[in-house]
């Protein structure tokens, strides 16, 4: 059996599995435990109230803004390091509360304080492309959109009820369509926001019907209840029953990871909205969606026989097969970036496979490599001006011989490349090699084989950029991509954003050496994010 539940008389739930016992205090969450998010809610009130001040200047009123986010994030570091002081000796000891709809933890809290840190670094990169913007009629709705947008993700990292699952993806799914309406009104993006708002509520459609269906099936929606629910499925439904159902629930969060075969939307979606939203959707949204899956996935649906294995599979396959063969095409930077997301998407996937700590903790490394990559990408995208009419990059032979002009910036955008590409020595090697490892350990050989030769082929238009930003002597005025370009692209950020690049350039490089400082704090986060995984590691 993978675990033995025992309901106690004073409200605590003993789990034991085959390397850690864990105890569950049930109803026993306190207001401080559920302050971030009653100081989340206070600012939106507050904001709702007080905000709204035409004569402030924009770049006080972003100031305001990221100064409540790394308040918030402050709040949630002290609360989860809390946690840790009061069970030093527990690897993941769990409150739960309002009939196992709430859950806390230490991997909750820490993926909330990750999410908030991500935010307060986008809004750092996005500081200048906010702030002196001619489109300012939506500067006032920005904040109150953003603080709805990660006071649903709270919820989201929280929940221990499909239900309460589904109503908080639906609510970050309207901000979502919100935001990606916001600063441009050009047909494309309202185009791109028109689609995901019609193809985001099908999928909503379909994951509410999955409840329903699960539902009538467990009795419950508890992941408690459905985890012992699929202990014993062999006694009460067919596997092919069960697998139909549980894709159903989880099809909302394939959607807004933009997984195959839901990734129809993503391309068109990052094209038309305004870029800092874009990073929005690619950085925040899918690395918050992707901690809570993970959660799920391990905590709940990985089971005795791991009957998701197939589906993650086929997933993960379809979405590094798209995304390598989708990008080679693609001429729009943008385009580039969602075609890439699917394929980074896919290979996080595949780590998961294995349904044990390895697996997860090659997961955990590729997705922390993920947010790098793409942070340092989008500090370079969202503040590259043209030198004469002050437009943003749109094409990626825009970035012809750069190294002409901003060596710095052109190094930091090429080990950024080698990172994705996956080539020796620096981290991209690293993380993607503890992924196929996880596929080794599963004997998966075949699977891991086609992984391999997408990967191979895939390198070859991030070698192709290599070949743009370093052996372009000009720029080539007769091509159609770059027809209008009358001058050069130069970086025009501050001394923050160099720092940050210099950063995360020294982290991507050293990444290998870092390891072994890195690999015990995400195996105490593995474990702590996977307590109720069967006896395999």
């Amino acid at each position: 059996m993978l675990f033995r539940t025992i309901f106690s008389l004073n409200n605590e739930v003993l789990i034991e599995s085959g390397f850690v016992q864990d105890t569950i205090y049930v109803n026993s969450i306190t207001l401080f435990d559920i302050v971030p998010e009653c100081l989340l809610i206070f600012v939106i009130l507050w904001i709702l109230t007080n905000f709204y001040n035409d004569t402030v200047q924009p770049s006080f009123q972003y100031f305001r803004i990221r100064a409540i986010f790394i308040g918030i994030f402050i709040v949630v570091l002290i609360n989860g390091e809390n946690i840790y002081t009061m069970w030093p000796n527990s690897f993941c000891n769990t409150k739960i509360a309002f009939n196992f709809n709430w859950i806390t933890s230490f991997y909750v809290y820490y993926s909330k304080a990750v999410v908030l840190l991500l935010i307060i670094l986008l809004l750092l990169i996005s500081e200048y492309k906010v702030t002196c913007t001619k489109k300012l009629s939506c500067i006032n709705e920005f904040p109150l959109i953003l603080g709805f947008s990660v006071l649903f993700i709270f919820f989201l990292s929280s929940c221990y009820d499909f239900f309460a699952v589904y109503l908080s993806l639906e609510g970050l799914g309207l901000t979502l369509y919100v935001l990606a309406s916001m600063f441009n009104s050009s047909y494309c993006c309202l185009e791109a926001s028109l689609k995901y708002f019609c193809l985001g509520g099908a999928s909503s459609g379909i994951s509410l019907f999955g409840v329903s269906w699960l539902y009538a099936l467990v009795g419950s929606l508890d992941f408690l209840s459905v985890q012992l629910f699929i202990s014993f499925s062999n006694e009460f439904c067919s596997l092919f029953e069960l697998q139909v159902i549980l894709i159903c629930v989880l099809f909302n969060i394939f959607f807004k990871l933009s997984c195959f075969p839901v990734h129809i939307w993503v391309a068109d979606v990052y094209e038309g909205v305004w870029s800092p939203i874009t990073a929005y959707f690619a950085i925040v949204v899918k690395v918050s969606i992707l901690l809570f899956f993970f959660r799920v996935f391990f905590n709940t649906l990985s089971g005795e026989t791991c009957c998701l294995r197939p589906i993650i599979s086929y997933i993960a396959s379809g979405s590094i097969f798209i995304g390598s063969f989708g990008a080679y095409a693609q001429t729009k930077i943008k385009r580039f970036i969602a075609y890439t997301s699917i394929n980074q998407v896919g290979l996080i996937l595949t780590g998961i496979l294995s349904c044990d700590i390895p697996g997860f903790i090659s997961s955990l490394g590729y997705l922390l490599l993920y947010a790098s990559m793409n942070l340092g990408f989008f500090t370079i995208v969202l503040n590259m001006r043209h030198l004469r009419n002050f437009r943003s990059i749109i094409y990626i032979n825009e970035m012809r011989a750069l190294c002409y002009y901003d060596f710095e910036i052109s190094v930091h955008a090429i080990i950024i490349f080698f990172c994705m590409s996956g080539l020796p020595p620096i981290a991209g090697f690293i993380g993607k090699f503890n992924l196929y490892v996880a596929i080794a350990h599963i004997h998966q050989d075949f699977y891991l084989f086609v992984v391999l030769f997408i990967n191979i082929i895939s390198s070859y238009y991030y070698l192709n950029l290599l070949r743009f930003i370093f052996f372009s002597n000009s720029l080539d005025h007769n091509t159609e991509m770059s027809s209008d370009i009358d001058g050069y692209f130069l970086f025009n950020g501050d001394y923050r954003l160099y720092l940050l690049l210099r950063c995360l350039s020294v982290f991507l490089i050293c990444y290998s050496l870092l390891y072994s400082w890195i690999w015990p704090f995400l195996h105490y986060y593995s474990i702590n994010g996977m307590y109720l995984l069967s006896n395999t590691y």
